[in-house]
């Protein structure tokens, strides 16, 4: 059976070249399921949310995961933020299928929805590479989004400026 997903409020603008036209906009809502079948929501949480969108043949976003995981299980994030990923673009045609051989909670230590077979979460959040990132504040507004691959670096700054933001 495909995953399905709930989605409530207005698709963000797609990503590109010029000034983010999201930034500031309200996300949608997703209420989706985990490879087991377990409820993931993207909603304003009272915490700021970085959703990460990963595709299983995608060889920057395997990079990413691969660092990443061990990273964060190594150095956990601030309190004030939780981490989302979405597991998109699936076609069981492409190397490293199926995604939930990779993105399993050893190797990846966050929820990961499922995003449906016509990528409508994808979608909703104007993805247009990947790996795509996108940084909600507490109230599910969009704060930034970039596409591909970020260095460690990059990354741990961005969660140390959130933890910053605490309180």
């Amino acid at each position: 059976m495909a995953p399905t997903a709930t989605l409530v409020g207005a698709s963000l603008p797609r990503f590109g070249e010029a000034a983010d036209q999201a930034i500031g906009l309200v996300a949608p809502v997703v209420m989706g399921t985990s490879f087991d079948g377990s409820v993931v929501q993207i909603e304003p949480s009272g915490k700021y949310t970085v959703i990460m969108f990963l595709a299983h043949w995608c060889p920057h976003c395997q990079d990413e995961v691969e660092e990443l995981g061990p990273h964060f299980e190594a150095n956990p994030i601030p309190g004030n933020v939780e981490v989302i990923s979405v597991s998109t673009g699936v076609d069981e045609q492409r190397p490293n299928f199926p995604p939930s051989k990779w993105l399993t909670p050893d190797a990846w230590p966050f929820p990961v929805l499922l995003d449906t077979a016509e990528t409508e979460v994808a979608g909703a959040y104007g993805l247009n590479a990947f790996p795509f990132w996108v940084v909600l504040d507490p109230e599910g507004v969009v704060l930034a989004r970039t596409a591909g691959s970020l260095p460690l670096e990059s990354v741990q700054r961005l969660f140390d400026d959130l933890a910053a933001l605490e309180g």
